[in-house]
């Protein structure tokens, strides 16, 4: 549900997919990293991260893209968040990887 004085939903979610597959929101993200960590006496560009993974089952037969992770015994998809030290998020990302 959006606020009254907004578009119809379709206008406002055409225009998100929009900059979604164009890279605008990448770029915003981006440059809103870069200004907070300068504003915080920080390098633009951090040198110290910290990675997380996580292992998210999925439904059967919704995904060809699924691998099996051994050490928890889950059959689905791994995603990966990387945050600086500020706390702020680099990239985030999923992938599978296939058993041989």
């Amino acid at each position: 549900m959006l606020p009254h004085d907004f578009p119809n939903w379709k206008t406002v979610y055409d225009y998100f997919r929009q900059w979604r597959k164009d890279g605008t929101w990448q770029q915003i993200h981006e440059r809103l990293r870069l200004w907070v960590r300068v504003s915080q006496n920080r390098e633009p560009s951090p040198s110290q991260a910290i990675m997380d993974s996580q292992s998210v089952e999925t439904a059967t037969m919704v995904s060809k893209e699924v691998g099996y992770d051994s050490g928890k015994k889950i059959k689905g998809r791994k995603r990966h968040i990387l945050i600086d030290t500020l706390g702020k998020s680099n990239s985030c990302g999923h992938y599978c990887r296939k058993r041989k």
